[in-house]
């Protein structure tokens, strides 16, 4: 058991450092940006409550904005009287409705004068840029009290002259099982290096939790572009323990394009 504890921990700082690592190699941007930051830090009963929200867009191209900005709304579940192309009207939304929602959960009863804190934050920035796409960021941290948080992970990719998004439909739909198949020792990849020596094929943690039978599907979030990749992201719990974060594997363009395994026009696109 204790070893257990310790490769767990251990595990953990591993995933995290990874996590917090994403779109640090975001290519150099070449549209301008706009940002903001806003905070709701408020207090219900024995709890304080923290709400945060940071947003980093590119400007100047409106079918890129809008597209982004409906992203966005679906990020911070906004409704219809908000300006989808308002950053600032938007963020301001996410703080305080999200402040008004943890008040709601703020139901600590014990014998300590001050309880756990609340909050939800959340992160949405430029992952990847290129002359032809650019690909967004949403990462989000939830605590509502117990043993840890929950941590949400999505990627989303823009053809940047129409705003469209480029989702599970670059694949070719009649290769989506060897996609699959990809994906899946990809992620026994994933797992044999995290784990390490702790790793065994036989008794994969993928098998036992989905079952050693059953083809894995494709993230539930969708998929992104970073640089030459296709990258697969699973959330928390979606196909592994919570002791694995938000496992991922990536396939390259390149690679899949010769396997035919991307749609036509798209692959057209890929060098």
């Amino acid at each position: 058991m204790k070893k257990l504890l310790i490769f767990a921990c251990a595990l953990l700082l591993i995933v995290a450092c990874n996590k917090n690592g994403k779109g640090n190699d975001a290519a150099e941007a070449t549209q301008k940006t706009d940002s903001v930051t806003d905070t709701v830090k408020t207090h219900e009963g024995k709890q304080d409550i923290t709400t945060t929200i940071k947003i980093v867009v590119p400007v100047g191209n409106e079918a890129l904005t809008k597209s982004i900005g409906h992203m966005i709304m679906t990020a911070i579940e906004g409704n219809n009287t908000i300006d989808s192309t308002d950053i600032k009207a938007m963020a301001h939304f996410f703080v305080e409705n999200k402040a008004k929602e943890l008040k709601g959960e703020a139901d600590y009863e014990g014998s300590d004068s001050v309880g756990p804190e609340l909050s939800h934050d959340i992160n949405i920035k430029i992952l990847y840029e290129n002359d032809q796409i650019i690909t967004m960021g949403v990462e989000q941290y939830v605590y509502l009290g117990g043993a840890h948080g929950s941590t949400l992970f999505e990627g989303v990719t823009f053809d940047k002259s129409t705003g469209k998004v480029l989702g599970k439909d670059i694949l070719a739909q009649d290769k989506i099982a060897e996609v699959k198949t990809a994906v899946s020792q990809g992620l026994e990849k994933f797992l044999k290096e995290t784990m390490g020596s702790e790793y065994n094929e036989a008794e994969s943690p993928l098998s036992e939790y989905n079952g050693k039978d059953k083809t894995l599907d494709l993230p539930q979030s969708g998929i992104y572009i970073d640089n030459d990749s296709v990258v697969f992201v699973y959330q928390q719990y979606e196909i592994l323990p919570y002791v694995f974060d938000l496992p991922e594997t990536s396939l390259s363009l390149k690679d899949m394009k010769e396997k035919g395994w991307l749609e036509a026009v798209f692959a057209k696109t890929v060098k």
